[in-house]
């Protein structure tokens, strides 16, 4: 490789490195690893790497990566994209039915190849093929060396392996206590449910007995129910006969209420009922003539008033024609007027009055005049600009020349003074340089720093006491360990001695409580029953018995006051609606007939003056519009409207006087007040008609009123008579209850008594089932004179520590105040050396700055020269300037004036060519005649509608005669069938025997109430059993859910909780002594790693390296006081060089070529001892910076090392 060019030795390594691990070589992110494609003159540049390679097994490998480099779109620059990469087999001996090849799009390419090449990711990267910017990384600082190891070692994964071990078993070490609080919890749990499951098999038992029971009275009491069934039904058929009789009463009044109301609103007609239905049958026909008639009639009315809408219409467009026209012929005139007018303010010659054609001749000859004055103005002024602008050029030319030379002086004179300013400047800093430059002082520091190096490496700190202080704080720990342990047993003893003085004051507090309660219960049994049951439940459902029945008897008699208090509070309301009625009745009824005295009086009165007012607006509706007309056509035209007679002026006095007397007679004021007044006479008769009707309607209400009070006064005595029952059947009810919520009481406080007995047995179990303690002898001053022991150990550990801390960071700090001592002498040897040539050049500046002023003042003389002429120059083009301005703007004013003027006398020419146009004396006089026509055929068109309105109005009054008589023939009809079915219900009302049922219902009633008296008794013992049966299933669900809810498979969680418990305790020993083993194995690992590093590096070293100065070089790892909290310890890596057994750091103490090589050899090494399943490792221009003979051994060491390994 060395041979090779430089470029294409490095291009080589960095495609092994970008194949093995995917990094792109330093600087190369936006392209530049790949050819540029603006070189190669296309869009789009591919790159290919190919790698083969053998993996651990030896079968050989093939992986191929691919790039892509684009231009920009739309500017400059290049992007750099990775196209899909494969790995695949590439060796015949394989097996063809294996997997042949993965890509990028299903597996991470770069995993896959450290794992085939049996070294990690770190190795690849820093050892194998290191790129030659960064293959001095041995050397580096201390924090760029330490992290490279780290990498190698896998130090973070290592720790975060032991971190997630310790995590785990704090955790589970928390779990542990918590499990083990489950446990007691389960086991108090399951020991509760088999006490529940013993109450439920004797409860169970007790329920099957009651049930049977409970099955026996129910057959009982069925077969008895049966019998008193139908007792109950002959009892009961009294009164559904009564109840019959009730409503037919109820029919029969019906009846005679609609009968007198038929009879009241309607005339009875005298014929049978043949003879009614004929009329009946004859009505709708004549109705449906009667509108065929009116829809005759109405369209012929409709008709007509389309007709005379058509003929206002016409007659009202051809009087706004003739207006039009007129308007014309007197726009016209003035029109012309006003042009004479304006063409002699123009000066032009017109006569006074001119017609249409003498101003329009006079118009065009002063448009032509005009014309003509402004086509020399413009050519005189076209000749004019064109002349002052060829002068006003040659004077900007002159101005022009002038300023160029002026601008070309002082750009002349600017940057003789930038070159003059710069020059100062290079004086000023020479001078500062030269004054800053330091004397070379520290020579005698430096080998004052050097002996004190040489002091402190001879004093090396004795590290067996440190060893001995570490042995013996070991052992302290251990035996304290021992004594924490039986400590906690004897903490757990303790525990368990004071849960049992717990629990057996618990047992007596319970068994005291019991006998207080029990007594109690006894006195409150005697208290409120008169005696001790020997069975509660019993007790219980023969009181919840008794107040099932007074209940029963309470519910009965609250529905039958509760129906007697509607009854009669529906009733009351209907006579308090009724009386209510009458008074709105009463009140309504006089402002309707208003100064009437009777409804049938004011009806006839208000269809008289509804006719006649009628007929009078009929006359007068059209008249008033008509008269308007007349007068408003005489005034304009000067001729009748009526009989198209011409009107002189001294007719129109008698015209006017004419038509006010008509318009008197036809005025709107008074159709107005007419129609007023059929308005209030046509809502008089309504209110009439509707007094009529309340009048019918207060004498029904009358009657309804006087029922209903008194039906009112029997409901109340009857009410009066269930209250009473009612409120007796209250007090046994609440006697019912207050026994039965005692019995209730008083049962369950004998449960609590018997569960405070269970408990006080289950605690008896406890204290029995509790293990003796054992006493155990720990002495307290010995724990604490271990405490103290260790306190004081770990104190001489942390003192000799920090000496041995102290020590290396004075060796350290005198290593760098050298190195700082021999940069400053360095630097300082360098100063001297600048000093001369900056003197050198200050010579040479000053000389500069001396031509550069002379310069100067030759171009300021000709700048000043020069600005007199340039001023005046200026001066005069400005006043030419506006002086031009001035002319421009009165020949722009004189133009303004004849275009004004011209513009005038064409628009005088234009309005008198289009008023002449739209002139047009015949269409006046055709329009006149055709308006005299139009306003006889409005008359005629006005005297057919009012015909038709006259008509429609007499053929409406016939059809609503013809409806009131259809009415009163349907009334007939209703009256005649409401009298049949009244005699009807009278018949069947009289053939009721009432008296007989009242006998038979008396006989019935009192077998039923013996037998309903046995029936109860029956009840009684049923619903006895029924509450015993519900307690015994309450209690029994209570159990059941308690075992359910609370106790739900608690055995098997027990079971399983215990085995769970157990496991887990193997399973955390099992972690303890994973994670011992594995942190003592990576310090061994370690340990070895290094061992074996440094032996194989002391080897190439003392066998490549050609000099004397460096006997070898080892690579040390520190690690006194850097233990981390996981138990790890903590490295710091540094190379040292070895001469006569002493070491020194050599970081910033050797030569290039001896950097070099010690980097190549630690790389070598760390190859031989990381990759030894990796046969490969690229150098990167090995021979930098080495002399011939460092050269021709590393040479040959390469040889000897590449056909052993």
């Amino acid at each position: 490789m060395a041979e090779l060019d430089t470029q294409l030795t490095q291009t080589i390594v960095e495609c092994l490195k970008y194949a093995a691990t995917g990094d792109l070589p330093p600087n190369t992110k936006g392209g530049s690893f790949v050819h540029d494609p603006n070189l190669a003159g296309v869009d789009t540049v591919k790159a290919q790497v190919r790698l083969r390679f053998r993996n651990t097994s030896g079968v050989r490998m093939s992986c191929v990566r691919n790039l892509q480099v684009s231009k920009k779109k739309g500017g400059p620059g290049i992007t750099m994209k990775t196209l899909e990469g494969v790995l695949g087999v590439d060796d015949e001996a394989a097996d063809p039915q294996a997997r042949a090849a993965i890509s990028t799009r299903c597996a991470e390419l770069d995993v896959e190849m450290a794992s085939l090449l049996g070294v990690s990711r770190a190795i690849i990267e820093d050892v194998l093929f290191c790129h030659q910017e960064e293959s001095s990384w041995p050397l580096a600082e201390p924090a760029v060396l330490k992290k490279r190891f780290d990498d190698i070692f896998e130090v973070t994964r290592y720790t975060k392996a032991l971190e997630s071990i310790r995590a785990l078993r704090k955790q589970r070490a928390q779990d542990a206590r918590v499990d083990e609080a489950d446990l007691r919890a389960l086991q108090q749990d399951k020991e509760r449910a088999e006490s529940v499951q013993d109450k439920i098999r004797v409860l169970e038992r007790a329920l099957a007995q009651k049930v049977q029971d409970r099955d026996e009275l129910d057959e009982a009491l069925q077969s008895k129910t049966r019998a008193n069934e139908a007792l109950y039904s002959d009892a009961m058929r009294f009164r559904e006969t009564l109840s019959y009789a009730e409503s037919l009463e109820e029919r029969l009044a019906l009846y005679t209420e609609h009968r007198d109301t038929l009879k009241e609103r309607m005339t009875v007609i005298d014929a049978n009922d043949t003879e009614l239905q004929r009329m009946m049958d004859e009505a709708p026909a004549l109705l449906a003539s009667q509108r065929e008639r009116l829809a005759h009639v109405q369209s012929r009315r409709d008709q007509a008033t389309t007709e005379r809408d058509t003929c206002t219409e016409q007659h009202e467009t051809l009087l706004r024609e003739h207006a039009r026209l007129e308007a014309a012929a007197q726009a016209f005139q003035h029109i012309l007027d006003e042009g004479a007018a304006t063409l002699r303010d123009l000066s032009a010659d017109v006569p006074m009055h001119p017609s249409a054609a003498q101003l329009e001749a006079a118009a065009l000859s002063l448009d032509s005049a005009l014309r003509t004055q402004l086509r020399e103005h413009d050519a005189r002024r076209e000749r004019e600009v064109q002349q002052a602008s060829h002068e006003e050029a040659q004077r900007e030319q002159t101005v022009g020349n002038l300023s160029k030379k002026h601008n070309d002086l002082h750009a002349r004179h600017e940057q003789m003074r930038t070159t003059q300013d710069r020059l100062r400047t290079r004086i000023t800093g020479c001078e500062a340089d030269l004054a800053r430059e330091p004397p070379v002082t520290e020579a005698g520091a430096l080998e004052a720093a050097q002996r004190r190096r040489d002091a402190l490496s001879q004093q090396e700190p004795d590290v067996s006491e440190l060893s001995a202080v570490v042995a013996r704080l070991t052992a302290l720990q251990a035996e304290r360990d021992t004594l924490t342990q039986a400590l906690a047993t004897a903490h757990e003893a303790a525990e368990q001695r004071a849960q049992r003085a717990q629990w057996t004051q618990a047992r007596d507090e319970k068994q005291r409580l019991h006998e207080k309660k029990e007594a109690q219960w006894r006195a409150e049994c005697s208290a409120w029953l008169g005696t001790v049951p020997v069975d509660i439940a019993v007790a219980r459902s023969e009181a919840e018995a008794a107040h099932t029945a007074a209940q029963a008897r309470l519910t009965s008699a609250e529905e039958a006051w509760q129906r007697a208090a509607a009854m009669y509070e529906a009733q009351l309301q209907r006579v308090q609606e009724k009386e209510a009625a009458l008074a709105r009745l009463d009140a309504a009824i006089p402002p309707l007939l208003g100064e009437f005295a009777s409804s049938d009086e004011g009806l006839r009165t208000a269809d008289e003056e509804i006719q006649v007012l009628r007929e009078s607006l009929g006359l007068l509706e059209h008249a008033a519009a008509l008269f308007g007309r007349i007068r408003d056509h005489g005034h304009s035209r000067h001729v009748c409207l009526a009989c198209n007679r011409a009107l002189s002026q001294e007719d129109m006095p008698a015209f006017d006087a004419h038509v006010a007397a008509s318009l008197q007679r036809s005025q709107p004021e008074r159709i107005a007040d007419l129609q007023c007044d059929l308005d209030a006479w046509i809502q008089q008769q309504a209110d009439v008609r509707s007094a009529q009707a309340l009048e019918k309607q207060r004498m029904d209400v009358q009657a309804d009123f006087e029922c209903a009070q008194a039906r009112v006064n029997e409901l109340e005595q009857e009410q009066k008579r269930a209250q009473r029952a009612r409120d007796e059947a209250h007090v046994a009810a609440l006697e019912g209850q207050r026994r039965s919520e005692a019995v209730r009481t008083l049962q369950e406080e004998a449960q609590r008594i018997a569960d405070l007995a269970l408990d006080v047995t289950s605690i008896e179990q406890r204290l029995r089932a509790l293990p003796a303690a054992d006493a155990v002898d720990v002495s307290p001053a010995r724990m604490e004179s271990l405490v103290q022991e260790i306190q004081s150990c770990q104190a001489r550990h942390s003192e000799l520590l920090a000496a041995q801390t102290a020590h290396r960071d004075a060796c350290v700090a005198a290593e760098r105040e050298i190195h700082a001592l021999e940069m400053r002498v360095a630097a300082q040897r360098q100063h001297a050396v600048s000093r001369e040539s900056a003197q050198q050049r200050l010579l040479e500046y000053k000389a500069d700055a001396t031509d550069v002023s002379s310069q100067l003042a030759a171009l300021a003389t000709e700048l000043m020269e020069l600005t007199g002429p340039l001023r005046e120059a200026e001066e005069a083009l400005q006043a030419f300037r506006q002086e031009r301005r001035a002319a421009d703007a009165r020949d722009g004013d004189m133009r303004h004036t004849l275009s004004q003027r011209l513009a005038m006398a064409s628009g005088v020419l234009a309005r008198v060519r289009s008023a002449a146009r739209e002139r047009d004396d015949e269409a006046l006089e055709r329009c006149t005649t055709r308006l005299t026509l139009a306003a006889e055929a409005l008359h005629e068109a006005r005297a057919q509608s009012e015909q038709a309105d006259k008509d429609v109005y007499l053929l409406e009054s016939d059809m609503r005669d013809t409806q009131a008589r259809s009415a009163s023939l349907a009334d007939n009809k209703r009256y005649r069938e409401v009298l049949r079915d009244r005699e009807a219900v009278e018949r069947e009302l009289r053939a009721l025997d009432l008296d007989a049922a009242q006998a038979r219902h008396t006989q019935a009633s009192a077998a039923y109430e013996a037998a309903r008296r046995a029936e109860q008794e029956l009840s009684g013992s049923a619903a006895h059993v029924r509450g015993e049966i519900q307690g015994i299933e309450a209690e029994l669900a209570r159990r059941r859910a308690e075992l359910r809810d609370e106790f739900k498979d608690v055995s098997e969680r027990y079971v399983a909780q215990l085995v769970h418990m157990k496991v887990a305790t193997m399973a955390n020993r099992d972690l303890d002594t994973y994670c011992g083993a594995l942190q003592q194995a990576i310090l061994q690992y370690h340990s070895i790693k290094m061992e074996e590093v440094n032996q194989t590096l002391d080897y190439l070293w003392k066998k490549t390296y050609q000099g004397t100065d460096i006997d070898t070089i080892l690579v040390r790892s520190d690690t006194e006081g850097r233990v981390s909290s996981n138990g790890l310890r903590s490295y710091q890596y540094r190379v040292c060089m070895v001469k006569d057994g002493v070491e020194l750091d050599m970081r910033g103490r050797c030569s290039a070529g001896q950097k070099v090589l010690a980097c190549i050899l630690i790389r070598l090494a760390l190859a031989d001892s990381f990759g030894a399943q990796c046969g490969f490792l690229a150098l990167d221009e090995p021979t930098t910076n080495l002399d011939r003979e460092n050269v021709e051994a590393l040479a040959a060491s390469l040889v000897e090392c590449v056909p052993g390994d």
